[in-house]
């Protein structure tokens, strides 16, 4: 025998008597594998003995397959933590099977893969490459002890056998990570799927401490799930054939996709409104994508609801449509042109709300166009289609029937959507035909109703259950919502879901809600200027008993921090099993930048008597964070006795046009005629704050007065 691998082969020795082997007990006695017999070594390189000694090694010390599992304990022996890249297994005809086993060994770390194979297996080769040096491949191989089948019973693997069964059953296909730790040692596995496997420590009964966590959540058909994973950590004394077992739970969040767009005029803004919050764009800006959520009802449907509004003194007409994405063609679904003014000259214009009925995951589009404006929406085209929906989640059997303009019937036990042609209105009869045998009694509303083509008809299944309520918790946590804005004047754009307040939240329950923020709140608006608030971010902090999410990431108690948008998102838990009430608290406060465009100048000039000329200074102002101003253009749109001075600023994110009047009077006689010019027409600017000035020259004749 070569030297290298007689050292090798008396090192791995020692290690076998320091108990190292894996001892697999089967109900026909005790089994001692040591594997060295069977351990071929081939590597990228002659020089086995540089290899051994540059620090990567895996030790395969007894690959066993018994009763159709291929087991293939690992020890890490070297000095590199290394990456099991693909196990490939030889099979008895000579074929090789590809497993990637996506598991990392740390040094001295030992580990026994599993899995289950429909053919028998000769030999196994594990690829194993250097977490620091992925792209160094190093192979291992041994062959497989075949053990004829047995029937293996709890009594026989606590007399020999150290495996420790792990499970995780997750039917929501959540990422989680399980890890686990014993006798100095750490090891961790990571699926999105129901999975299990064994442990083998080094002796049993052991101490282990496992720790357990959602890496990320599952967003699947327009619901994103919010889970957690039961228990998040357990220790406990284990012996052979213990099992440790973890559930994902999970919570769900309705959202449909919505596009906003009002391209016409940067005065406009356009709202999609649900009830768990609403989303906003200003006008001239880029279309905006947003998730929208929503509470739906027992079938999944939601209402969403789509409002566009304008500033009543830059109000110009238009129209706002709202497009189905989701169905062929992008069908125009609403369109109005009906408009209402609230709050008169210095309020607000804004279009009668389009409602509409969703389902999860469906894509809209809603568009403002003003009048003139080249991106108008095309006029609605007319539908002798009606949309028919039964929401039915208790698997309830109905019926529906239609006459008049169209005629037909359709029955079913679950929640269902179809469309109908029809030449003019249609009459519908609705029905229950079945009750699910644990519920007492069901009915569906409404029972008649009639709709026209265009539109469409909504049927409810709702059911009392036989079950008796089950007993309410006594215990639980009392969770404040404080939400506001700074400074307060802007108190009127920051809404939440529930209101601010303290809510009572029962042991093992959940509250869910969400905050949200205007992106600009008027202050004031008149012809000579405007004034606002502008979003800038959100200043969060949790604290308290409990589990809190934050737009689907946990949050721990005691932290502050920042969020950039103006919607989100949080479901507080409460903890389970609580003996005693507690608190917790979430405070949201939306920071705002003050903004303005003012002008500023005489209200009068004092003319003397005789002909001559004056000059009068305009002084234009802005705040406009966070855009950036580039141009001024000076004008006078009226002139005369009373003449008008005009700016316009023109900004990154828009243009703005004040106004300012000023009266000429003569301090003695008459005014006879006046001229003006204004100068600079024009002037170039920068920054998102700062000022100008423009001067006006008067030219005018005011009559003497003479004596007797």
């Amino acid at each position: 025998m070569p030297v290298v691998m007689r050292c090798l082969v008396m090192a791995l020795a020692d290690l076998v008597l320091e108990g190292l082997t894996l001892v697999l007990a089967v109900a026909l006695g005790l089994v001692l594998i040591s594997g060295l017999a069977y351990l071929t070594i081939t590597v990228s390189t002659a020089n086995n003995a540089r290899l051994v000694y540059a620090g990567t090694y895996i030790y395969l010390p007894g690959t066993t397959y018994i009763n159709g599992t291929l087991y293939v304990p690992m020890y890490n022996i070297g000095y590199q933590q290394v990456w099991v890249r693909y196990i490939y297994v030889m099979d008895s005809h000579g074929s090789l099977h590809r497993y990637a086993s996506n598991l990392v060994l740390g040094v001295n770390q030992y580990y026994v893969y599993a899995v289950n194979l429909d053919y028998e297996p000769t030999s196994v080769t594990v690829l194993v490459a250097p977490i620091n040096y992925p792209k160094l491949i190093k192979e291992f191989s041994a062959n497989v002890s075949l053990v004829s089948p047995i029937t293996l019973v709890s009594q026989a693997q606590s007399a020999g056998t150290g495996l420790v069964k792990v499970e995780v059953n997750d039917p929501y296909g959540a990422n989680w990570k399980v890890s686990w730790s014993y006798a100095d040692q750490s090891y961790s596995v990571s699926q999105d799927q129901s999975y299990s496997w064994f442990i083998n420590p080094p002796y049993v009964p052991i101490q282990v401490s496992f720790s357990a966590l959602i890496t990320q959540n599952p967003s699947v058909n327009g619901i994103n799930y919010t889970c957690q994973i039961v228990p998040s950590q357990v220790n406990g004394n284990y012996g052979a054939g213990s099992t440790v077992t973890f559930n994902v739970e999970c919570n769900t969040l309705y959202y449909v996709i919505v596009e906003l767009y009002a391209p016409c005029n940067n005065w406009y803004w356009i709202t999609a409104t649900t009830d768990y919050g609403s989303w906003s764009v200003g006008g001239k800006g880029s279309p905006k994508t947003y998730t929208v959520y929503y509470t739906p009802n027992n079938g999944g449907l939601g209402w969403l609801k789509f409002q566009a509004g304008a500033d009543a003194l830059a109000f110009l007409g238009g129209s706002l449509s709202v497009y189905n994405l989701s169905a062929p063609g992008d069908p125009l679904i609403n369109y109005t042109t009906s408009w209402y003014n609230v709050g008169g000259p210095a309020g607000t214009d804004y279009f009668q709300p389009l409602i509409e009925w969703t389902l999860p995951g469906m894509v809209y589009k809603a568009v403002y166009s003003s009048t003139g404006c080249a991106s108008s929406a095309p006029p609605p085209q007319p539908s002798n289609s009606i949309t028919v929906t039964v929401s039915d989640p208790y698997g309830a059997g109905w019926s529906v029937s239609w006459s008049g303009g169209a005629s037909g019937s359709k029955s079913g036990s679950s929640t269902t959507q179809w469309t109908i042609t029809a030449s003019s209105t249609v009459n519908f009869q609705a029905s229950i035909t079945s009750v699910p045998s644990n519920y007492s009694s069901c009915s569906i509303n409404p029972t008649s109703t009639s709709a026209s083509p265009g539109g469409s008809v909504t049927f409810t299944v709702s059911c009392a259950t036989n079950q008796p309520s089950p007993p309410k918790t006594v215990y639980g946590c009392f969770f404040t919502l404080s939400v506001g804005s700074s400074p307060s004047g802007a108190s009127s754009g920051v809404s939440s879901s529930p209101s601010s307040g303290t809510y009572f939240v029962q042991s093992g329950s959940s509250l869910s809600g969400s905050i949200s923020a205007q992106s600009s709140v008027s202050s004031s608006s008149s012809g000579s200027g405007q004034s606002w608030y502008q979003f800038d971010d959100w200043s969060l902090s949790f604290s308290g008993s409990g589990t809190f999410y934050w737009n689907g990431v946990q949050v721990s108690s005691g932290t502050s921090w920042n969020y950039g948008r103006t919607f989100g998102s949080f479901i507080y838990d409460c903890p389970s099993g609580l003996t005693q009430n507690v608190t917790a608290s979430f405070t949201a406060t939306a920071n705002y930048v003050y903004d303005y465009i003012t002008l500023s100048g005489p209200a009068s000039v004092s003319l003397n008597p005789g002909s001559s000329t004056t000059t009068a200074t305009y002084t234009l102002s802005w705040s406009i964070w966070p855009y950036n101003a580039y141009q001024v253009a000076w004008s006078l749109p009226q002139t005369g006795n009373s003449y008008e001075v005009e700016a316009q600023l023109s900004t990154s994110g828009g243009s703005y046009t004040i106004y300012w009047t000023t009266n000429l009077q003569c301090s003695a006689g008459t005014l006879l005629s006046a001229s003006e010019s204004i100068s600079p027409s024009s002037a170039s600017v920068s920054g998102s704050s700062g000022s100008t000035t423009a001067t006006v020259t008067i030219t005018y004749t005011c009559s003497s007065i003479r004596g007797p």
